[in-house]
C-alpha cells in the first residue's frame, strides 16, 4: 500500500511538471512526507515536510498549522519531547474544530510523553473531536484518553473509552473499501488501540471474581499483543501485526524473531501443519533490511522433482518437452529479497544437492544451462517433518541438514497455547467478516471453553474453517456454545489409544449441519437456493485459503473440475483470493 501511494506521488510530480500552481505542490510535499513518515524514512518526511511549510508560509495558508502538526509528531516518534512542544508553541490559533481537535490531540501526547499528568489534556482532546464531529479525529483522541486512564490505575474508566473507540473503529470500519480492509485493519492507531484492549484484559484476568467490562470480551480484528504489559507489548504488536498470541510459547518465538529479522541469517521454522510458518517467513522479511525487495514463496511439496528443479532454479529453451523460451526460476526472482521454501522436508535427493551449492556458493545454472548465475538471497525455510530422524534415515542429507538448522523457530501447535484462543477467535472472526462484508461478531466465555476441550489436531487452520462454518449459521452478533452445537463432538477430548471422547458433549445437542440449514430456510430467513450460493461459495473460500490461492489444488479439494472452480471464482468475486 505504501509502495503504491509513493509511485502514485512520483508520478503526480512527474506529470504535473515545473508549472504546477504552488498549493498543489504544497499539497504533493505533504502528502510525500506522510509516505515517507509511515515507511520509516523520518529524515526524509522532514524534509518533504519543511518544504511544504515554506509554501505555505509564503502564500499565508492555513495548511500551515496541519504540516506544523506533522514535524511535532516526527519529533515526537524521535523521542525528541521538547522539540514537539516548540513546534506547538509557533501555532497560530485556527478557526477550523478539526484543526482544534488535532493541535489538542498532540498536545496531550507531548504532556504524556514529558510524564506529565494528561488526563485534562487528553479529556480536552475528546471534547474537541466531539465538537467537530470528526470520527477520523474522535478514535486516537479515544485512544490516548483511554491509555491517559490505565496510566493512573483507572482501569474500569478506561475500558469503557476503550469500547466507545472500538465502536468508532467499526463505525469507521463499513466506508473502507474491501481491497483496502487489511491495511486499514494494521494501521498504528489501531494497534494502539489492541494493545490497550489486552493490557486491560490482562488487569482483570488477574481479578477472578470480578467481570471483566464487555469491550475486553469483543474487540474486533485485533493484532499480536502480549498478555503481560511491559515495554515489548506495543513494539511486537507494530512489529508483528500478522502474529497473534500472547501466551508464553508465542512470546518466545516473537522474541527470536526479534534477533534474528534484520540479519541475513538462514531461518528454519518448524511446527505442526496450520501452525502459521509461513506468517512467520513473512513477519522475518518484513522486518529485514530486505523488505522493500519481494519474498517468494515456493510449496516443494506441490511439485514434482523435475518442476520443482525448474521452478527453483528457471530453465533454458528447450530444457525439456514443453521449455518453449528460457524462463527465471524463483531465486533469480527474489534476488535482493528472500526467498521461502515451505515443506523443505519433501524434497527430493536431487534438489537436496541443488539446494546445498546454493547456500555454499549462492550460485546455480538453469535447468538445461551451463552458464552460473549468482543470486543474493535470504533463505526462510519451513517443514513440519521430523528432520533429526531423516538424517538418521537416510532420506536427507546431513550436511544440508546442519546449513539450514541456523537459528530454528518453533511455531507451537495450538493445544499448547490455548490461552491464546480468545485473541485468535477474535483475529479470525474479524477476518471471516471483511471476506464477506458483514459486521465481526464476537465469541462469548462459554464458546471459547468449549474450544478448549478439543485437541486441534489441524491448528490455527482447523480454528479458522470452525468459525468459518458456525458464523455462517449463527444468528446473533456473539457467538455461543449453541452456535457450536453442530461441531460440539469433535470438540471433546480423545482417548489417544481407542479414538473415543472422554467426555461428552455440552448441553444444547449436537443438531446435524442438514437440521440447522433446515431450519433456517423453513424459518424463511433465506431461500434454498440462496442457502446453496452461500454454502458453495463459503466451500470455495475455504478451499482457496487451505490451499493458499492454488485454485488446481483447491479444484482438488472441492472435487471438481479447475476450469469450473475458476469460473466460481469469478462469479462470487473471490479473485483476491486465487490465483
Amino acid at each position: 500500500m505504501i509502495a503504491s501511494a509513493r509511485a502514485f506521488c512520483d508520478l503526480a510530480a512527474h506529470v504535473s511538471g515545473s508549472g504546477i500552481a504552488a498549493p498543489v505542490t504544497g499539497e504533493r510535499l505533504t502528502l510525500r512526507g506522510r509516505i515517507d513518515a509511515a515507511d520509516g524514512r523520518p529524515e526524509q518526511a522532514r524534509a518533504a515536510f519543511e518544504s511544504a511549510l515554506e509554501i505555505f508560509q509564503r502564500l499565508g495558508n492555513a495548511r500551515t498549522v496541519d504540516v506544523h502538526l506533522e514535524i511535532a509528531r516526527l519529533s515526537l516518534d524521535d523521542g525528541d519531547v521538547s522539540g514537539a512542544r516548540a513546534v506547538l508553541e509557533t501555532l497560530v490559533p485556527d478557526d477550523s474544530p478539526k484543526r482544534a481537535a488535532e493541535v489538542a490531540l498532540v498536545v496531550a501526547r507531548v504532556d504524556r510523553a514529558a510524564g506529565k499528568d494528561a488526563l485534562a489534556s487528553g479529556r480536552r482532546a475528546v471534547d474537541l473531536a466531539e465538537r467537530a464531529a470528526d470520527d477520523e479525529a474522535l478514535l486516537p483522541a479515544l485512544v490516548l484518553y483511554a491509555r491517559c486512564l490505565s496510566d493512573a490505575g483507572e482501569s474500569g474508566a478506561a475500558a469503557r473509552i476503550a469500547e466507545r473507540a472500538q465502536l468508532v473503529d467499526a463505525t469507521l470500519a463499513k466506508n473502507v473499501p474491501e481491497d483496502a480492509a487489511a491495511a486499514w485493519a494494521e494501521r498504528p492507531v489501531r494497534g494502539e488501540l489492541m494493545a490497550l484492549v489486552a493490557r486491560l484484559s490482562a488487569v482483570w484476568t488477574n481479578r477472578e471474581s470480578l467481570t471483566p467490562p464487555r469491550p475486553l470480551l469483543r474487540s474486533a480484528l485485533p493484532i499480536a499483543v502480549r498478555a503481560n504489559a511491559d515495554a515489548r507489548l506495543e513494539k511486537w504488536s507494530r512489529k508483528y501485526p500478522a502474529i497473534v498470541g500472547t501466551s508464553a510459547a508465542m512470546s518466545s518465538v516473537l522474541g527470536v524473531l526479534d534477533k534474528v529479522s534484520a540479519s541475513d541469517a538462514i531461518v528454519l521454522v518448524r511446527g505442526e501443519s496450520g501452525t502459521g510458518k509461513e506468517l512467520v517467513a513473512e513477519a522475518v522479511h518484513q522486518n529485514s533490511p530486505r523488505a522493500q525487495r519481494p519474498i517468494v514463496k515456493v510449496n516443494c511439496a506441490a511439485l514434482v522433482e523435475t518442476l520443482l528443479l525448474s521452478e527453483l532454479f528457471g530453465h533454458e529453451r528447450g530444457a525439456f518437452t514443453g521449455a518453449q523460451a528460457r524462463k527465471k526460476g524463483r531465486f533469480e526472482l527474489a534476488d535482493g529479497g528472500t526467498i521461502f521454501l515451505d515443506e523443505i522436508g519433501d524434497i527430493s535427493p536431487a534438489t537436496q544437492v541443488a539446494l546445498l551449492r546454493v547456500l555454499q556458493e549462492r550460485e546455480f545454472e538453469r535447468v538445461g544451462g551451463t552458464a552460473p548465475i549468482r543470486v543474493d538471497v535470504r533463505i526462510v525455510v519451513a517443514t513440519h517433518r521430523d528432520l533429526e530422524k531423516m538424517v538418521r534415515d537416510g532420506t536427507f542429507r546431513e550436511d544440508l541438514y546442519y546449513r539450514l538448522r541456523g537459528v530454528t523457530v518453533e511455531m507451537p501447535p495450538l493445544r499448547k497455547r490455548l490461552e491464546d484462543l480468545p485473541i485468535l477467535c477474535e483475529r479470525l472472526l474479524g477476518r471471516i467478516a471483511i471476506e464477506r462484508n458483514e459486521p465481526a461478531k464476537s465469541i462469548s466465555r462459554d464458546a471459547i471453553e468449549l474450544l478448549r476441550g478439543h485437541r486441534w489436531p489441524g491448528n490455527v487452520r482447523e480454528l479458522e474453517n470452525v468459525l468459518r462454518s458456525a458464523t455462517l449459521f449463527a444468528e446473533g452478533e456473539e457467538l455461543g456454545p449453541d452456535d457450536l452445537a453442530a461441531f460440539a463432538e469433535s470438540f471433546s477430548p480423545r482417548d489417544e489409544a481407542s479414538g473415543e471422547h472422554l467426555s461428552v458433549p455440552p448441553p444444547g445437542g449436537g443438531a446435524p449441519i442438514e437440521s440447522l440449514v433446515y431450519e433456517e430456510v423453513r424459518q424463511g430467513s433465506t431461500s434454498l437456493f440462496d442457502m446453496k450460493k452461500r454454502l458453495e461459495r463459503e466451500c470455495i473460500v475455504r478451499a482457496l485459503v487451505e490451499s493458499n490461492g492454488n485454485i488446481t489444488r483447491a479444484a482438488t479439494l472441492l472435487g471438481m473440475k479447475r476450469p469450473r472452480l475458476s469460473q466460481l471464482v469469478k462469479e462470487y468475486e473471490l479473485g483476491e483470493l486465487g490465483k
